[in-house]
């Protein structure tokens, strides 16, 4: 009778992982169980964070796996293991654990919420070394892709609507490559232009010469209300 008993409790058993794995899918949301540690890094303990999944497959031994991509919340709480796999050039957006560590539970963000997430918090380790200048720099450019610069050449022109006021004047501070403006001159600044892809952030500027589409990342100015966020755009630019 008891043998009989422990089979039935065993075949339940069985049964019940089983629907389980047969429920758990690429997409589906997923939470570490208790105890369970990162395996790059045994002293952070991965309990109660929350992902995606991403990829299903199986280890040499047979044993199942499964690649989570974090959620926004979770990543919000990760600020020091960004930094520590970044030095290590290890990606923390994602990890794999072996299924019977993690369970089904309720999504509780969007995919656009990770991305973003992921963004600001890459931006603000690129910039950290720069002090209070990189975390404006990281506010500004917090929720665009670093590998898209487009993407960061928009969200500095949508930050400067609000910083900059027109006109005012500039110096152009490196030879043009046209003969129509001169380095040293000095031009007035009307508006934005359309950023580009190489040249970035472009203003439309006024000299005696006619007017003319010039790199924002080309010209200085004495204007003190202006020179903290012009300065702070050129390093990001110089950077990017």
């Amino acid at each position: 009778m008891r043998l009989l008993s422990a089979f039935y409790h065993l075949k339940h058993t069985v049964l019940i992982y089983g629907i389980m794995n047969a429920k758990i899918k690429i997409g589906d949301s997923v939470v570490v169980k208790n105890d369970v540690r990162d395996a790059d890094f045994p002293d952070l303990l991965l309990a109660g964070f929350q992902g995606r999944i991403i990829e299903l497959s199986e280890d040499e031994d047979g044993n199942e796996l499964v690649d989570i991509e974090w959620d926004s919340q979770s990543l919000r709480g990760m600020a020091d293991y960004v930094s520590l796999c970044e030095e290590e050039e290890l990606d923390w957006t994602t990890c794999t654990l072996f299924l019977d560590e993690v369970e089904p539970t309720e999504a509780r963000d969007t995919p656009e919420d990770v991305r973003n997430v992921a963004n600001e918090l890459l931006q603000s380790w690129l910039w950290t070394d720069l002090g209070e200048q990189g975390k404006r720099i990281a506010a500004v450019v917090k929720h665009a892709d670093p590998d898209d610069e487009m993407e960061g050449f928009e969200a500095w022109q949508k930050h400067l609507i609000t910083a900059l006021s027109f006109p005012f004047e500039a110096e152009v501070s490196e030879l043009p490559e046209s003969d129509k403006l001169k380095a040293g001159e000095v031009v007035k600044v009307k508006g934005f232009s359309q950023p580009d892809e190489l040249m970035g952030v472009m203003m439309l500027v006024n000299s005696p010469r006619g007017h003319f589409e010039y790199p924002l990342c080309d010209l200085q100015t004495d204007n003190t209300k202006f020179q903290q966020v012009l300065e702070d755009y050129n390093i990001w630019y110089a950077e990017c």
